[in-house]
């Protein structure tokens, strides 16, 4: 079982808000480059008394969130995913989707997950989605995914100019569908090489609607945009997002989309008492969430 490692929430508030309030997202080498620092620095820190068991604790984290060297095996369901399933590379800051489910539903999940993780990034350099299906085993039938958050809101502020917004969202939203198509194919060819039988069921979530006034990990404080505007910006990208989520469910057989909107409250916000900062769902928030998704889960498999 994959192991989460209890961190003060304070002290990772404050850590958090220090390192990664004005950046959306960790992406690829630079992402590597962290985790392996991250990595290092724990070694490292081995040798000195006062700080061994911390420094032991975040090398565990380490090594299960990146290496997947404590994931379970033989499972039915997998799962590659974000912050949404990995609030805070390993730490147990707080509960998110992929601990509600297992804590509260009881779902048995072989998963790869990495707060930062981009749909790009998965594919092309960690292949997390690869990895689970090696170590899930033959009896592996369903692919939960927790990705595209991190594609669609790097560097946000290309979103305030009005005349190149709609050209630029056109524009991930193809390399969103190009990946996720690539993703399903390549994870079927996999899992039939490796095992026999069909491909698997792949299930893709979008995300429930943002909050501006909780300025991390999309701050649009440098532009003249009004409150009112921040918020029909915000609203706009993850309705239209969740479209071609939908759009792309209905034409590749292997995947379902789940709808999460509204569950938070809004349009066209969220209820920011039940959010941690902009994108993130506070706990009592990812229960709910994860609620609701489970109920859309249910009509997709009866399996745990």
């Amino acid at each position: 079982m994959n192991k989460r490692i209890r961190m003060p929430f304070k002290k990772y508030v404050v850590d958090f808000n220090n390192e990664c309030a004005n950046r959306s997202t960790l992406f690829g080498g630079r992402r590597l480059l962290l985790m392996t620092l991250i990595g290092f620095f724990a070694l490292a820190l081995t040798a000195c008394d006062k700080r061994e068991d911390e420094s032991e604790e975040l090398l565990t984290a380490w090594q299960c969130n990146v290496l997947v060297a404590c994931h379970q095996s033989n499972t039915r369901f997998g799962m590659v995913g974000d912050s949404w399933t990995d609030f805070a590379y390993g730490l147990e800051v707080q509960h998110d989707l992929r601990d509600w489910l297992t804590e509260d539903h009881g779902y048995q999940i072989t998963d790869a997950v990495l707060a930062g993780q981009t749909l790009s990034g998965d594919l092309h350099e960690a292949r997390g989605f690869q990895r689970v299906i090696e170590k899930a085993g033959p009896e592996l039938k369903y692919m939960l995914l927790s990705l595209g958050g991190n594609d669609l809101l790097a560097n946000i502020s290309a979103y305030e100019n009005a005349a190149t917004r709609d050209a630029i969202i056109a524009s991930r939203f193809d390399t969103i569908e190009s990946n996720l198509r690539s993703m399903i194919y390549q994870g079927n060819s996999i899992k039939q090489g490796l095992y026999g039988g069909t491909g698997l069921v792949w299930i893709i979530h979008g995300y429930d609607y943002a909050n501006p006034a909780k300025v991390a990990f999309c701050d649009l404080s440098s532009t003249a945009l009004t409150t009112a505007e921040k918020e029909a910006l915000m609203q706009n990208l993850l309705d239209r997002y969740n479209t071609r989520l939908l759009n792309i469910s209905a034409a590749v057989p292997e995947l379902h989309y789940i709808d999460l909107r509204g569950t938070l409250g809004g349009p066209p916000v969220s209820d920011p008492n039940l959010k941690l900062d902009c994108i993130h769902p506070n706990e009592v928030g990812f229960r709910m969430v994860t609620n609701r998704y489970v109920e859309a889960l249910r009509l997709i498999t009866t399996d745990k």
